[in-house]
């Protein structure tokens, strides 16, 4: 039983991490774009903050 708990919380932190990689290459896109930190924050669901510290990891902003 305790395997098939940590199986689905491995699969979950997966998931998890699966998602947040695709929405920072959606948030590269649209700054490379020029889109306004407001615009990506509404459509990502992330806040201006999280936007910049992506922004600046590579070295976008």
């Amino acid at each position: 039983m305790r395997f098939e708990v940590e199986k689905i919380r491995y699969r979950k932190e997966g998931l998890a991490a699966g998602r947040a990689e695709a929405i920072a290459e959606i948030v590269l896109g649209m700054l490379e774009n020029n889109w306004s930190l407001e615009l990506i924050s509404k459509y990502t669901k992330l806040t201006v903050e999280q936007i910049i510290e992506i922004g600046r990891t590579h070295r976008l902003i």
